[in-house]
């Protein structure tokens, strides 16, 4: 597996379960901080393409 893989697949790990969780977060704060990690981290993945 080459990093570019391993680094696309921890990543869609990650924003996957994100996304899994944030309709049982009742924290305003934190769920829009997790969303806002989200995105800028969708943004980071895009720029290196």
């Amino acid at each position: 597996m080459t990093d570019k893989e391993l680094f696309w697949k921890m990543y869609s790990k990650l924003f996957n379960t994100i996304t899994d969780v944030l309709p049982l977060i009742e924290n305003t704060k934190v769920s829009e901080t997790l969303k806002q990690a989200q995105i800028d981290t969708e943004e980071m993945y895009i720029s290196k393409e």
